[in-house]
Formats: C-alpha cells, structure tokens, sequence
C-alpha cells in the first residue's frame, strides 16, 4: 500500500466504514474546514480475525469513522482518533439490566428520588415472587415486564400488567433466563405536537457526547482505566412523540403511549419547543438541570469501564439518551442507547407545515449543529494538540 497523505496544506486523513448518508454528508462538511483528505474510497479495509494481532506496519489514519460497532475487533488499519469506543466496553449503563443494578448500587438515592423508574429484576427460576409486594400494580399503575436476551429491541417481548397474577403467570410462561420489571410511567407531561392543539405522549432523545482519553496510548496495547472522560450533551434533545393523541389507560395501545421516531411527524426540539410543553418560566432549564445530573452519574459508572478499539490511540462516541418528563416537572432516564444515530422525522404528508421551507430549514440547522459540536468539541482541539509520534 502507498504512503498516505492529506490534502494540499495538512497531512490529516479520515476513512469512513459505513454508508449512512447523513453521518457521511455531516461529516464530510464538518470536517472540509480542517482540511483532512477523505480517503474512504482508496484504500481496501477488511477485517481480521479475532485472534490476529496488528503491527506496526499498518497504515496510520487520523481519524476513522465508524458508522455502527462491529462484531469484528480489529481493521486493517489503525488510527489515532476513533469515532466511535468499543461498544462492548459501555455496557454498564447501555444494558438496561446493568445501568439499573449499577445505579442502585452505586447511587441509590438517585432511584429513590425517582431519576429512575422503580424496577425489579427476576432470574430463572423464577420462584420467589416475594418482591412483588414491594411495588403497586393495578389498573391505575401498570407494570412493563421485559425480557433481557438479545436482539429484544424497539418493544419486542415487552408486555403490560396490571394485576400481580397476570404478571406471575407470565414468568411461569416465558423461557427467559432474566426478566426486567419496571413501573409504568402514567403521570407523564405532554405535547401540542401538532396544529390539531391534541396533547401526545412524548420522551426527549438527548445525544451525550463521550471522550475519553488516555496518556502515553500505544495502537494495539491493552488499554487500563482513561485517565479523563470528558462529556456534553449536544445543544438540542429530539422530541420523539406517539401516533395518536393522548388519553388516560388504554396502556395496550401503542399508538398512544409509545413514543418512537417512525411515529413522530414533525421536527420538535427541546429547548426550542418546550413551551409547547410547558409555558412556565424557567421550565426548560429546570429540565436541563436534572438531565445534566443524571448524566453526570452515568459518567461515574461508565469512567472505570470505557475502552477505545485496538486499532485506535483515542476515542469518542455519541450515546442517545431518553429522558421522560413526568407531571410536576420531573425527569426519569428511561435507557441509554449506544450507538445512537439521529434521524429526520417521518413526514405526515396530510400536514402541509411538514412541506414548508422553514421545516426544512429547520432540520438543516439541527442536522450542522450536531456535526459542528463534534467538530468543535471533539475533532479540533484533539488535533491542535496532538503531537506527532
């Protein structure tokens, strides 16, 4: 393989492993001002097997870009900055069963005041039903039961309960070896999403931005404990609301109580949006505060664990966080999702606000913003203080 190099004034290079358009478009601009060479398209990436070990021969890039994890460990390449750590590396808050047993262990008043949903962990065989008692399930205050296995995402598995029976007949039923059982959040705060002036059910997808760093990294070697973890989350949370209007029960219906982007119709930001929620002054901060709190204990957690690939010095990674606002101005993470990707809202086409200019304007800002923190907050001071090796 030849030399590689970057652009007329730099020799700073990036490689792009994947073909999400809207990662490769915002970065690509972002990245144009620093003037590194894309070289995506003139080198030949193939991955190694687990067990093959890299060398110093390989080629170095600046920054490689990763679009999703991968199964595989290494590439045949090696960088200084990875867009992405190792996702295995983080499940200490993106694994539901974990970041709950994390946080009750680690910061229990943090459940106790209600940042978290009250919930109950079941392993096979399930037995002893005992633990039960210790939360209310009626018709007024539902449970979520879920499995936790693999591939069970975007609701699957997941059924509603309002009766201690229905939820013990439910475990004797199921093959799975863990069960999560969780508390139904009712008393949720809603949104005038749309020009019908109907209420809808809403969660905030927050994108948190992680860079870790460690000194006297070597390409290959095992990495200990980052000696920083710098974070932020990134300007605007996405508002990702239900299909139909709000009402009170119905809690079989996904339509109305379950939020996902595939049901939102309209570009909605928050801060930008939130009077659509609440008009009370200081509403929108006295939310930032209480997310910047919550993230500050998952940065706790997750500091010990983070590791970068091994084809990598550094690392950062974009974790989607969402966040519930309950009745009296209350926030409650509800999971935190790594990789995280964002995406424009499913237009209505019955809605003739969705076709205007200025919601296009609208994403277009959203969408440069999102890369231009990275850049911003990540990819340039990283550079301006690198030092060549």
């Amino acid at each position: 393989m030849s030399k590689i190099t970057g652009g007329e004034n730099t020799n700073k290079s990036f490689v792009i492993i994947g073909d999400n358009g809207l990662l490769r478009n915002g970065l690509l601009g972002t990245l144009s001002h620093l003037k590194f060479n894309d070289i995506s398209n003139n080198i030949w990436i193939s991955p190694f097997s687990i067990n093959e070990k890299f060398t110093q021969k390989s080629p170095i890039i600046d920054l490689l870009i990763r679009e999703k994890s991968k199964d595989v460990e290494t590439y045949a390449l090696t960088s200084r900055l990875c867009s992405i750590v190792d996702y295995k590396t983080t499940h200490v808050i993106s694994n539901k069963l974990l970041l709950y047993e994390n946080m009750n262990k680690y910061f229990p008043d943090l459940i106790k005041n209600g940042y978290l949903a009250k919930t109950l962990i079941f392993i096979a065989p399930y037995n002893d039903f005992s633990s039960l008692e210790s939360i209310k399930i009626d018709d007024k205050n539902p449970v979520l039961l879920k499995p936790v296995v693999k591939g069970a995402m975007h609701g699957s598995g997941i059924t509603i309960h309002t009766s201690v029976e229905t939820v013990i007949t439910r475990l004797k039923k199921i093959p799975y070896e863990k069960i999560i059982i969780c508390e139904y959040l009712t008393k949720t705060m809603t949104i005038r999403a749309y020009n019908d002036e109907n209420h809808y059910k809403f969660h905030l997808r927050t994108h948190m931005l992680v860079f870790p760093r460690w000194k006297n990294s070597k390409i290959g070697e095992k990495m200990n404990m980052c000696d920083s973890l710098e974070w932020f989350l990134l300007k605007d949370s996405k508002i990702t609301t239900a299909e139909m209007p709000y009402v009170k029960n119905h809690y079989e219906d996904p339509r109305i109580h379950d939020t996902h982007n595939k049901s939102t119709h309209r570009l909605l930001l928050f801060p930008q949006d939130a009077h659509l929620i609440c008009e009370n002054i200081g509403f929108a901060e006295k939310i930032q505060q209480q997310m910047n709190f919550i993230c500050e204990k998952l940065i706790d957690l997750l500091k010990p664990h983070i590791r970068p690939y091994n084809e990598t010095i550094d690392a950062y990674c974009i974790m989607g966080l969402d966040f519930m606002i309950l009745e009296g101005e209350k926030v409650v993470l509800l999971e935190v999702n790594y990789p995280s990707d964002y995406d424009p809202p499913e237009i209505r086409q019955d809605d003739p606000e969705t076709e205007s200019k200025y919601l296009k304007k609208k994403f277009t800002k959203y969408s440069n913003e999102f890369y231009e923190q990275i850049t911003t907050k990540i990819i340039e001071p990283y550079f301006s203080n690198f030092k060549a090796y």
